[in-house]
Order: C-alpha cells, then sequence, then structure tokens
C-alpha cells in the first residue's frame, strides 16, 4: 500500500510539471480518480453540462487496460497468462485510484471476467454486478451514499438494460433517399454505424444516471446528448495518451 501511494504521488507531480496547474487537476482525475484538484469553474461546467460521471474513474479506464494488456502479451505469453497478468494490474490499478468505490466496482467485475476464463466458465454480467456491490458494501455499507458509486453502477446497469433497444432504435434510423443513399460510400456508412453504436452507449447510461444528476446536483442539461457524444468520443485518446505522458515521464 505504501508503495501505491508514492507511485500514485509521484505520477501527480509528474502530471502537474508536464501539463501546468489548470490542465493537470482534469487529467489526475481521469486517469487517478483524483478530483480534489481540478478546477472549481471547471467542475461547475462539468456539472452543468451533465458530464460528471466522467471524473469517476470506472469501466473505461478498466477497459483499456484489459484492451492493452490483451494486445501487448496474449500472443507473447499466452491468453491464460495473460489473464494472470491482467488480475494482477488491475489489483495494482485499483489500489493506484486509492479504492475510489467506482474503480473498485470496475476491477471486481473486471476480474471476476479474467476468473471466469480461466475457469472455462461463462461470465454473468449481472452477477458480477451483485457480487462487487457485496463486497463492497460488506467492507462499507455507507459506500451507498457514495455519489461516485451510485453513478458508476446506475451507468453500467442503464448500458445493460437500454442498449439493446437504443441500438435497434437507432438502426431504424435510414436513409430513405435512393439519391442520396448510394451518394454515400462504404467508409461514411462505417462511420455513421460507429456513431450509433457510441450513442448508444451515451444515452443508455445517461438515461440511468439522470435522477441521481438531478438529486445531487440539482441540474440536467438538456443537451447531455451532445456533450456525452462528444466527449465519449475523446475521452478514450485522452486517456491513452495522458498513461503515455506518465510512462514516460
Amino acid at each position: 500500500m505504501n508503495f501505491t501511494y508514492i507511485i500514485s504521488d509521484e505520477i501527480k507531480e509528474n502530471i502537474e510539471e508536464f501539463m501546468g496547474e489548470k490542465y493537470s487537476g482534469l487529467l489526475i482525475g481521469l486517469l487517478l480518480g483524483d478530483s480534489s484538484k481540478i478546477d472549481e469553474n471547471m467542475e461547475e461546467n462539468f456539472k452543468i453540462t451533465s458530464l460528471t460521471h466522467i471524473l469517476a474513474v470506472s469501466g473505461a479506464q478498466v477497459s483499456y487496460i484489459i484492451v492493452a494488456m490483451y494486445s501487448l502479451l496474449k500472443r507473447k505469453i499466452g491468453i491464460q497468462k495473460t489473464r494472470v497478468v491482467i488480475i494482477a494490474s488491475l489489483i495494482f490499478y485499483t489500489a493506484l485510484t486509492g479504492f475510489s468505490p467506482s474503480i473498485v466496482r470496475a476491477g471486481i467485475m473486471g476480474i471476476i471476467l479474467m476468473i471466469s476464463g480461466l475457469v472455462f466458465r461463462k461470465n454473468d454480467i449481472i452477477n458480477s454486478i451483485a457480487i462487487s456491490l457485496f463486497f463492497m458494501l460488506v467492507y462499507n455499507p455507507f459506500l451507498l451514499e457514495n455519489v461516485g458509486l451510485q453513478l458508476s453502477y446506475l451507468g453500467t446497469i442503464g448500458i445493460i438494460g437500454f442498449n439493446k433497444t437504443i441500438i435497434l432504435i437507432l438502426k431504424n434510423i435510414q436513409i430513405r433517399n435512393r439519391k442520396w443513399k448510394y451518394k454515400i460510400n462504404r467508409k461514411l456508412i462505417l462511420l455513421i454505424s460507429k456513431i450509433k453504436e457510441i450513442l448508444a452507449v451515451t444515452m443508455s447510461a445517461s438515461l440511468a444516471v439522470v435522477p441521481v444528476m438531478i438529486y445531487h446536483f440539482n441540474l440536467f442539461g438538456t443537451y447531455f446528448l451532445i456533450t456525452n457524444l462528444l466527449a465519449s468520443i475523446i475521452i478514450g485518446p485522452i486517456t491513452l495518451l495522458g498513461t503515455l505522458l506518465v510512462i514516460i515521464s
């Protein structure tokens, strides 16, 4: 634990040195879930635009770790050994973030996914959610009042509950005019399809977290679909480049 705290402090210091005071707080929040150094005006802007859930480090960062580890190690050491390395990496990353409730949720679910692969069993996402919440509330029942935990769980439940339905609705929205339909090339069609998928995930998560946003912040941005769509497109590259910056520094 002492080692992870030392590493975490060094990462924060390096980010502050490279990024400057204004933007370092945001990157630290995205990578380590520590929003204490985010500028008050910036934090207020995130609330107004219904983007506060982005500052709760969770599933996206864990999925980046899993995908990156698979890409780098699968061919070199095999799938099973890669899964063991991923489990160790998720435990280390969870400790690095100071056991933030939202990252603990995502970390436990990621570990369960890896263990299911190790024992050749199918992973059930509903059970994974329930198991992670059970362990967290056994450790501290008052975590149920944590805003980050509420946003993280509701966002995940929203994606599971609404995503397929919203994708079907969006897929039915097509260009009916034949003249325009044949003018659009294949690359543009694939891009539109990808945007629909991102929009479906964004809408699913956003619809689920709306009650929490209104309850805690007394705010709800009516243009949340636009802001969340734009954020979901750029948040991945920002996180990956931020991680690269940390490694280089």
